[in-house]
């Protein structure tokens, strides 16, 4: 593929690094710093940005999320600390964020900025890299609540308030997240938004968002996506929930429980 968005400007696709605190204190701010590499290293490159974040709120206390909020950070932990047993493959921890609305005119919308596919050896320094992926996009975080070892993190370490409530809870919930269901409600619809989010517009005029979508290894997953399986498709399952985390924050789809319904798409896609 192509190394540059812009041929003239020479404005790389996207770049690898790693996020760190500022100064090294251990609550503080975070910042990015790039890699010489071009893929994950687990050392030096966890993390691929193809836009940076822009206008970045200001934020009164790392702990608490700003008011306005333009993103969100889909989260597919890992589970086990070690390899499981009779398992092939292991799946990787997972992060996509998501920017769902541009009211600065950024000049990019509904698209990836960051991914994350890495399996870290130890699952708190995945915990901490979500930390600092939301406090970095200044993204809440929406992730995938079959296990509670990452809300139970982010509340012993006085970042709760960065999490999602699950669909139909209170917005000061403590129950956090959401995972797919018995009858697949939950993957239909993150499939569907996923569909409307890359097809070819049906009519002249209307927004292709695939033109700011710059991940090779994103779409590569989708098209090796197995709704009977999905325990390899890290990237997918983290963009799902990025995608239902920003139609959470989009239409308060937390204080009443219901099935992400028609209007809902009839609003996106009028």
């Amino acid at each position: 593929g192509t190394r540059f968005k812009n041929q003239q400007t020479k404005e790389p696709t996207v770049v690898y690094g790693n996020l760190e605190r500022i100064d090294g204190y251990i609550d503080g701010d975070v910042e990015f710093r790039m890699s010489d590499l071009n893929k994950f290293d687990l050392k030096e490159a966890r993390f691929c940005f193809s836009y940076m974040p822009q206008n970045k709120a200001e934020l009164k206390s790392v702990f608490k999320p700003p008011a306005y909020i333009e993103s969100c950070l889909g989260v597919d932990p890992f589970n086990n600390r070690y390899p499981a047993k009779h398992v092939g493959q292991q799946s990787n921890g997972a992060m996509v964020n998501r920017v769902f609305r541009d009211l600065f005119k950024r000049g990019y919308n509904n698209c990836p900025t960051m991914i994350y596919c890495c399996r870290p050896q130890h699952q708190e320094t995945f915990f901490q890299d979500v930390i600092k992926a939301a406090i970095f996009n200044r993204s809440m975080i929406q992730y995938e609540n079959k296990s509670d070892k990452l809300a139970n993190y982010a509340e012993d370490h006085g970042y709760f308030d960065w999490l999602l409530p699950e669909i139909g809870a209170a917005a000061d919930s403590k129950r956090k997240g959401d995972a797919p269901s018995g009858k697949n409600a939950f993957l239909e619809e993150g499939m569907g938004l996923i569909n409307w989010n890359t097809n070819i517009p049906l009519h002249p005029g209307d927004p292709d968002y695939l033109e700011w979508h710059w991940f090779v290894e994103l779409l590569e997953d989708y098209m090796k996506f197995n709704p009977l399986d999905t325990h390899l498709n890290d990237l997918t399952m983290a963009d799902i929930q990025a995608l239902i985390g920003g139609i959470k924050i989009m239409y308060r789809k937390i204080r009443q429980k219901s099935k992400f319904n028609d209007q809902v798409f009839d609003y996106i896609l009028g």
